[in-house]
């Protein structure tokens, strides 16, 4: 017993040994009871009117034990038949109808054993208002409490069982959809490092023939650039100042390209360099400020960046002098409303508004563990 108790089922066999000893002193305290001459609750929902007074104490906690005995040896039999027919697969309904069955036989066959054990305890005694009650009546009239018993034990065990199968059922459904959330982010991260790499190989490519010099550092450049996304695109999250040491790997590249014509201006406080954002977002959105804010339009551009704590955000805002009919559609920013959704469970994080001096991107990123980790 000992053994079984430090395996893996070892809540069932405290289950057992609890109600068993429920019904033990249920059923000791009801005898007990009835042999004083009172009548209690119990007495009149069970057949201690048709039991003989016990002449001695310890009848009536033999008597107690013995029941005790059969329910814990009648509800194991049912629980290892109903593991064996797979009654919990079943649905609640089948599941009722089927319990509600095993209750009444196994109350009749409890019912049909006390009444052999009393006889044997009283050695058949009986008192004398009682000599003509038959026991086959008595067998019936012990059968609802006997019943009662294993109904108890059922809806306990039966209760316990279902709502340890919806809580794996439900922890089977989260793991499922944190897989899905996994590879989504991974198939997003496969196609944002090669859509920012589509167009560096063109910035590069166009530098090629206009100044080899500066296509040799654009190289260079690039390179850091896939070696900082490489290190951090397996992670849902890096420390600002990782994904802004991206940022100014990009923009090495974009230099080389746009030259003076590209006006970069920050505004980041070294106590935020410890946030956690997600790797690639500020770059993804820098990327599109300069594509679609400087190299889409002729003369001088800007592009603002800037980073703050507030309460439990980082608040990051990008502004570019571009136009947002041109900014608003595009793979990049399409990835990272989405990336957003699936780690902070919001799509709202990000937005995009148009003024005067151009377009500003707005990302309000939540500090702490993601909804998705």
């Amino acid at each position: 017993m000992f053994v079984l108790l430090r395996q893996k089922n070892s809540g069932y066999w405290t289950f057992q040994i609890a109600f068993g000893g429920i019904i033990f002193g249920l059923t000791a305290v009801d005898i007990l009871t009835a042999s004083t001459g009172t009548t209690s609750v119990l007495a009149e929902l069970t057949t201690d009117s048709l039991r003989p007074e016990p002449s001695v104490v310890w009848q009536a906690w033999l008597e107690a034990a013995v029941e005790s005995l059969l329910v814990a040896i009648l509800t194991h039999a049912l629980h290892l038949w109903s593991q064996r027919q797979g009654w919990l697969e079943s649905s609640m309904k089948l599941l009722a109808g089927r319990a509600l069955a095993a209750c009444a036989l196994l109350g009749f066959v409890l019912s049909l054993a006390m009444q052999n054990v009393i006889s044997l305890l009283y050695d058949m005694s009986r008192e004398p208002a009682h000599a003509e009650v038959s026991g086959m009546v008595e067998l019936l009239v012990r059968w609802p409490s006997t019943t009662l018993e294993m109904a108890a034990w059922c809806a306990l065990y039966y209760g316990f069982r279902a709502y340890a199968r919806l809580n794996r059922l439900e922890m089977e459904r989260l793991q499922q959809e944190a897989a899905a959330k996994d590879a989504r982010l991974d198939m997003i991260a496969t196609q944002l490092n090669p859509h920012f790499l589509f167009n560096s190989l063109n910035t590069v490519r166009g530098l090629i023939d206009e100044d080899p010099h500066r296509a040799r550092d654009a190289v260079t450049a690039l390179a850091n650039v896939l070696r900082a996304s490489l290190q951090n695109s397996r992670q849902q999250l890096v420390s600002l100042s990782e994904e802004l040491a991206t940022v100014e790997a990009h923009l090495s590249l974009e230099f080389a390209r746009h030259g003076d014509r590209l006006t970069i201006t920050t505004d980041i406080k070294p106590h935020v360099l410890s946030a956690m954002v997600p790797p690639l977002l500020i770059q993804t959105l820098v990327e599109n400020a300069i594509k679609h804010g400087v190299a889409a339009r002729p003369g001088p551009g800007f592009v603002h960046y800037s980073a703050r704590l507030e309460a439990t955000d980082l608040h990051v805002e990008i502004r570019n002098n571009g136009a947002l009919g041109r900014l608003g559609n595009g793979l990049g920013l399409a990835h990272t409303h989405e990336r957003l959704e699936l780690l902070f469970g919001s799509p709202s994080l990000l937005h995009l508004s148009a003024g005067i001096g151009g377009v500003t991107a707005q990302v309000r990123i939540p500090q702490g563990s993601p909804v998705h980790s």
